[in-house]
C-alpha cells in the first residue's frame, strides 16, 4: 500500500487548527447573488468543477492528522471528495431587502462550518440557495452560492480564488496550475518571518513575562491598555459570535477615491480603516482617558513567483499599530501616514514580524494526559489563557480588504465574511469591492466588549464619516468635525 502524501502546517495554518482544538473552529464564506434563476451555475456543473479543480489543488481532498500535538499535518485521503459531498442544494427565507437576506445566508454558513467533522467531512463545501417553494414566485426573490472554508485550508484570498474558480464559466480550469501535496510551501519556508530583536523582545516581555512577575513590578513596565481595556462584559469564549453586513454604492466609492488620491492616500483601504476606526473612537471615546486604538491590517502574501499555492494554505501576515485619537486630529494625515507604511518595506517587514511570533508562543513538552482536552499544546493554554484574562482585546479593529473583484458572470453581487474568533480584536470588518459597491461585514462576539445595537451605531457613523470625506463642500476634516 503507497503512503499517502502529507504536508506540515504553516504557523498561521497552525493558529487556525489551535483554535479548532480550544472550540472555536473557524470559516470563511463567500456569497454570490444571482437574480434570474438562469444564471445560476447548475447542481451539476458545480460538481463537475468542483472535481475538476480537486485534480489541480490536491489539498482540497486533504485532511489534518495529528491535530491535537505540535507537529499538525495535512494528509492526502485516499481518493478525491466527490462533487456531490462538496456541493449541496437548499432554501433560505425571503427578506424584504437582498443586503438582509445575505447576512443570514452568511451567518447560517459560518455557523455551520462550526459543525463539521475535519477528519470526516470536507474542509470546504458548496451550497446552493434558492427561495423556499411558497416564495420561489416572490417579486424579486434571488438564489445565492456560498464557498465556504476552514481557515486551516484557505485563506481570505485563496477562497476568493477558490470560490471564482468555482463558480466563473468564463475561468478556464484546465489552465490553472498543478500542485501535489508536499511540494506546496509553508509561507514562513519561503519568506521570513524571524522578527528582528527590536520588534521580538518588546513583545515577549509583554505577552510572555511581564504576566508572570509580581504584580507590583508588572506595574513598573506596563504600557496604556488600549479600548476595550478590562470594559469587559463577558469572556470571549462565553460570548455568542454576531455579523452585520453594510454596503456603500459605487458613487460613493468613486467620490472616496477621488478625495483620497488629492489627499496623498492612493488606495482605498486606508481611507476606510481609519474612517471606522473614527467612528469607534466617537462611539466609545468617554469610557477610556487616555484612549487609545489598537488597529490591524493583513497583508496578503501569497506569490505564484514564490511557488505558493493558487488558492490553498495560507500565506498572509499582519501589520498592526496604535493610534490615539483626538478631535483635532487630521483624517487625512492619519490615513496617508497609514498608507504609507502598507506600502512601505518597513510597514511589510514588521507585518512579517508580528506573524513570526506565533514560532515563539511556549509551547513545552505535552502532556498526554490533556490530548483529549481543549488545551492537548502550549498554543491553546497560551490563547485562552489570554481570552479568558481581564483584557482579552489588544486590538479594537481588524480590516480584512480583499480588494476589487469583477463579479462572474450572471452574478449581481457578493460578499465575504468569516466566524468571529474570541482570540481576535473587538471589531473585525471583512471588505470586498466589486461593480456594485463595496460590502462591510462586521463580525465580533456579541455581549463580550459590544453587543450588535453598538455595532449599528458605530456602522451609521462610520457611513456619515464616509459620506462627508466624499462630499467636496465638507471643510472639516478632523476627527470631531466628521462626526460632528
Amino acid at each position: 500500500m503507497s503512503t499517502l502524501s502529507t504536508r506540515e502546517l504553516s504557523l498561521h495554518e497552525r493558529f487556525s487548527i489551535t483554535r479548532r482544538n480550544c472550540g472555536f473552529p473557524h470559516g470563511l464564506t463567500f456569497i454570490f447573488s444571482y437574480s434570474s434563476e438562469s444564471s445560476v451555475p447548475t447542481y451539476t456543473q458545480l460538481c463537475s468543477r468542483v472535481e475538476e479543480l480537486q485534480k489541480h489543488f490536491p489539498l482540497l481532498w486533504a485532511r489534518v492528522i495529528d491535530s491535537k500535538t505540535k507537529n499538525p499535518k495535512f494528509q492526502a485521503r485516499q481518493r478525491p471528495w466527490r462533487g456531490e459531498e462538496i456541493v449541496s442544494q437548499a432554501t433560505y427565507t425571503v427578506k424584504d431587502d437582498k443586503d438582509l437576506e445575505m447576512e443570514r445566508i452568511l451567518y447560517e454558513s459560518s455557523a455551520g462550518m462550526d459543525k463539521l467533522d475535519d477528519q470526516l467531512d470536507p474542509l470546504w463545501k458548496i451550497s446552493i440557495l434558492r427561495p423556499q417553494q411558497e416564495e420561489q414566485d416572490s417579486t424579486g426573490s434571488r438564489s445565492y452560492i456560498t464557498v465556504a472554508g476552514m481557515h486551516e485550508l484557505v485563506d481570505g484570498r485563496g477562497l476568493m480564488n477558490l470560490s471564482l474558480a468555482v463558480v466563473d464559466p468564463g475561468l478556464d480550469i484546465s489552465q490553472l496550475p498543478y500542485e501535489t501535496i508536499d511540494t506546496i510551501p509553508l509561507l514562513e519556508d519561503t519568506i521570513s518571518l524571524k522578527p528582528s530583536l527590536t520588534h521580538l523582545l518588546p513583545v515577549v516581555l509583554r505577552a510572555i513575562v511581564l504576566p508572570r512577575l509580581p504584580y507590583f513590578i508588572q506595574n513598573v513596565f506596563k504600557e496604556i491598555t488600549p479600548w476595550p481595556a478590562n470594559l469587559i462584559k463577558a469572556r470571549p469564549t462565553e460570548s455568542p459570535f454576531d455579523l452585520s453586513l453594510l454596503a456603500i454604492s459605487p458613487d460613493l466609492v468613486s467620490g472616496l477615491k477621488k478625495a483620497g488620491k488629492s489627499h496623498n492616500v492612493p488606495a482605498l483601504h486606508a481611507t476606510l480603516q481609519i474612517a471606522y476606526l473614527v467612528a469607534i473612537w466617537a462611539k466609545f471615546e468617554n469610557e477610556l482617558n487616555p484612549f487609545v486604538l489598537g488597529m490591524a491590517t493583513p497583508l496578503a502574501e501569497r506569490n505564484p513567483k514564490l511557488s505558493h499555492a493558487y488558492c490553498t494554505a495560507n500565506y498572509v501576515s499582519s501589520y498592526s499599530e496604535t493610534i490615539v485619537p483626538s478631535s483635532s486630529k487630521s483624517f487625512w494625515q492619519t490615513a496617508s501616514e497609514l498608507s504609507t507604511t502598507l506600502r512601505s518595506d518597513a510597514g511589510r517587514a514588521a507585518a512579517r514580524y508580528s506573524m513570526g511570533m506565533l514560532a515563539y508562543i511556549p509551547d513545552g513538552e505535552q502532556d498526554p494526559s490533556k490530548k483529549e482536552t481543549n488545551r492537548p499544546t502550549g498554543w491553546e493554554s497560551f490563547f485562552l489563557q489570554g481570552a479568558e484574562g481581564p483584557t482579552p482585546y489588544s486590538i479594537a479593529l481588524n480590516m480584512s480588504n480583499l480588494g476589487y473583484i469583477k463579479l462572474p458572470q450572471g452574478c449581481d453581487d457578493a460578499v465575504w465574511g468569516q466566524m468571529a474568533s474570541p482570540f481576535g480584536p473587538a471589531f473585525a470588518v471583512d471588505v470586498l469591492g466589486h461593480e456594485a459597491g463595496l460590502k462591510f461585514v462586521t463580525i465580533w462576539r456579541d455581549g463580550s466588549a459590544i453587543d450588535r445595537t453598538q455595532v449599528k451605531e458605530v456602522e451609521t457613523v462610520f457611513k456619515k464619516v464616509l459620506e462627508r470625506l466624499a462630499d467636496e463642500d465638507w471643510n472639516d476634516l478632523t476627527f470631531g468635525g466628521l462626526v460632528a
